[in-house]
């Protein structure tokens, strides 16, 4: 008994964490949990790395990412606070392209409690970095999902590659 109150829970607050209604067939929501250099290591682990200072400074969250069943259709939902304290939150939806593994933004939805406008910068650069992403996920029962966000000169990793992870076993 307790454990099925226990996975009730998880599986409600994991619902109520996301932004946007799901698309239709949505099986896998997995939470954002960090970054890393652009390989896995051994057995598929993640090394972590600190969040790229373009993320940082603008204070962007990678909160979830969504999936159909047949891996298809993808989202991604970020959030971040603008200088006034208003909150901002951004849905990126995308089609996976199997034959070049990458994910394909298709449209975006925001939302805000104040002024749209003083959002438009962080949602223009997330749309720009995540237009075309190439994607890995982990063999093993696709504990992470990698999504390339950054391809060039950054200040956490040495080879210009930084990857969004997210995790499936996260809380």
């Amino acid at each position: 008994m307790k454990r099925i109150i226990l996975l009730a829970t998880i599986l409600t607050s994991s619902v109520f964490a996301q932004i946007w209604p799901l698309p239709a067939g949505t099986t896998y929501i997995v939470k954002g949990t960090g970054f890393d250099c652009g390989k896995f290591i051994r057995r598929y682990k993640v090394e972590y790395t600190q969040t790229p200072k373009v993320f940082l400074e603008r204070g962007i969250n990678f909160n979830l990412l969504t999936a159909d069943k047949d891996l298809n259709t993808f989202s991604i939902e970020t959030s971040w606070s603008t200088n006034n304290g208003q909150v901002c939150q951004l849905g990126l939806f995308f089609n996976r392209a199997r034959e070049t593994r990458t994910l394909d933004l298709d449209y975006t939805m925001s939302q805000t409690d104040g002024d749209s406008k003083s959002c438009l910068e962080n949602e223009e650069l997330l749309k720009s970095k995540l237009q075309s992403a190439t994607y890995t996920a982990s063999k093993r029962g696709i504990r992470y999902i990698a999504v390339d966000i950054l391809n060039e000169e950054n200040n956490v990793c040495d080879e210009n590659r930084v990857r969004l992870i997210f995790d499936r076993r996260a809380q």
